[in-house]
């Protein structure tokens, strides 16, 4: 083989042999970093969604329609906007029914209920009926504007709380709106700024300029990116910087006459707080993002030392040389919610539930004993604000006995009893008296049945309960400024696509996990086919589409806790 080569050398002219060398030398020599052996390079950013801020650093008020587009923009959240807040349609008219209820009720605990500004009700003073207590009024929230209160002829106990209702809104002029209408934009004045059938929230980018993608708002630094492939020298990788921009090279085998394409997959790897007993204090969340890179090593060999395979390598040198091959810029863009957190369960008093073997429920005699309303001489001598029923400010005398049938009179007539069924009731306007001589006027002036002890304690509140118990609690997330159902979670399940709830016994809490991913999280190919998943992961259908109102940054969530296990024994 050596003599057939040495005499094809022999014949070949002098300029064409030195031609020859330099294209072999060249291509075992200086295309080893390139070709020979393929480099490539990741660069990119990672990149949060942030709430975007007007010139005055002030988060703008936009309207989102059912894709998650802006259909209109209402300002930014300064001058008469300022303090400003979203709402539920159905939130303002709960506030509005309630409120309704009161006002209207004749019998109850809201007969003679009207309405007052916060400002009235923080330098109001509330009296029982007899003017002889002030009440103690509960504080009012941050946000309350109006309140409902009690009348004064339904305060008789000096522990009678004066507030029925307080709402972030103008109760003065609110009404029901119509159940077409989701998404209000409310002040902080309590009045309407604006309804609408789609959705009100913050506007929310990724780059101030979008449509172009430049400035990026929210980049995340500390972010690990790394390669999920081996290139020589070992796994490559980087960290973003406090631009949020990662770039790191890699070299790849080489591939020597021939073709073939390497998979370039990268990944970033995210921190959440993880509020578990038993986990780790922080979970993990990876995003990837495909790629690949092609080794093109046709002009690496000549395919023989011919002089038409000579000058197919030639050729192939000039092909490859003339191939633009782009830097793809990998954009990793955050658009998932870690909903986590924990709940305590606790009775309306504050007191926290033991977690044993058994649940049970508590339940105490209440004590009905006798009591008189004479003020000042209740029946284990203690004071009691006693009653007035004429109005003029002086208290009733009060008396128990029965009422026994007058033959000659044809009636009932009160005689006095210490263990009587009833009061005899004798005006301090009037001239009867239990003490008088006349038995007319002895008589009272009315009666009626004997009060007793009334009994406020709560009755059949959880005492203990089971762990078993306790894990057959649903979650529900809620969006404020519409509404909307986001996902439900029946019963504390481990370990279910990213959602999971548990029970720490010794902390007596519940943990929960729910995981919210957004339109841009849909390329992540690491979660799959994005409707399978957000059904899978009991989304609201509404948001199984790539195209929707997906959760944005700034809103508010509402988080029910409601536990299903069923009242079984009472202890």
């Amino acid at each position: 083989m050596k003599q057939h080569l040495v005499a094809l050398l022999r014949q070949l002219p002098i300029n064409f042999l030195a031609i020859t060398g330099l294209l072999i030398f060249g291509t075992l020599c200086g295309r080893q970093s390139s070709a020979f052996f393929p480099a490539g390079i990741k660069t990119g950013e990672v990149l949060a969604r942030t709430v975007v801020l007007s010139e005055a650093g002030n988060p703008i008020f936009v309207v989102f329609d059912k894709e998650g587009k802006i259909a209109e923009e209402i300002g930014e959240a300064a001058g008469d906007l300022e303090g400003a807040f979203m709402l539920s349609v159905g939130s303002y008219n709960a506030y509005v029914d309630q409120m309704n209820e009161y006002l209207s009720d004749k019998d109850g605990i809201g007969k003679g209920s009207y309405l007052m500004t916060r400002d009235d009700y923080l330098s109001a003073e509330f009296k029982t009926l007899d003017q002889q207590h002030v009440l103690q009024k509960p504080n009012l929230r941050p946000d309350t504007t109006a309140v409902v209160v009690r009348g004064q002829e339904t305060l008789l106990s000096k522990d009678d709380n004066p507030l029925l209702m307080e709402a972030p809104i103008n109760l003065f002029d609110a009404s029901l709106q119509s159940e077409e209408l989701r998404s209000m934009l409310i002040n902080k004045e309590g009045e309407t700024v604006k309804v609408t059938a789609l959705n009100i929230g913050y506007k929310a980018e990724y780059y101030k300029d979008p449509d172009n993608r430049k400035d990026p708002l929210g980049p995340v630094p500390g972010i690990v990116i790394q390669g999920g492939f081996y290139a020589l020298g070992g796994e490559p990788g980087d960290v973003t910087n406090n631009e949020g921009r990662y770039t790191f090279g890699y070299v790849m085998p080489p591939c020597p006459g021939f073709t073939f394409e390497y998979t370039t997959n990268i990944y970033a790897k995210l921190y959440y707080k993880n509020f578990h007993p038993r986990g780790a204090k922080f979970g993990t969340y990876h995003m990837m993002r495909q790629g690949w890179d092609f080794c093109d090593g046709l002009a690496d060999v000549a395919p023989g030392l011919t002089l038409g395979g000579l000058m197919a390598q030639v050729n192939a040198i000039a092909m490859r040389a003339a191939r633009a091959v782009p830097v793809a810029r990998n954009t990793f863009s955050i658009d998932v919610y870690m909903v986590t957190g924990q709940a305590v369960v606790a009775n309306p008093d504050g007191q926290s539930i033991e977690m044993t073997d058994k649940t049970e429920y508590g339940y105490e005699q209440p004590d009905f004993a006798t009591i008189i309303h004479n003020y000042d001489e209740n029946g284990d001598g203690t004071p009691d604000v006693g009653y007035d029923f004429d109005g003029d400010g002086k208290q009733e005398k009060i008396v128990l006995g029965n009422l026994v049938w007058n033959e000659e009179k044809q009636r009932d007539d009160f005689v006095t009893a210490g263990d009587g069924q009833y009061q005899g009731i004798y005006l301090s306007s009037g001239s009867r008296s239990p003490e008088a001589e006349d038995p007319e006027l002895k008589q009272p002036d009315f009666t009626r049945l004997r009060d007793r002890q009334a009994d406020f304690t709560h009755q059949g509140l959880l005492k203990t309960i089971s762990k078993e118990d306790l894990k057959k609690t649903d979650l529900y997330i809620f969006r404020e400024s519409n509404g909307q159902l986001i996902t439900e979670r029946r019963g504390m399940k481990t370990e279910e696509l990213f959602n999971d709830g548990d029970v720490d016994e010794e902390k007596k809490k519940i943990y929960y996990r729910v995981m919210i991913r957004g339109a841009m999280d849909a390329g992540n190919p690491l979660r799959g086919n994005f409707t399978d998943w957000q059904a899978k992961a009991k989304m609201n259908p509404e948001l199984y589409q790539r195209k929707a109102d997906h959760l944005r940054p700034g809103e508010n969530l509402r988080i029910i806790l409601i536990n299903r296990k069923p009242v079984t024994s009472v202890a």
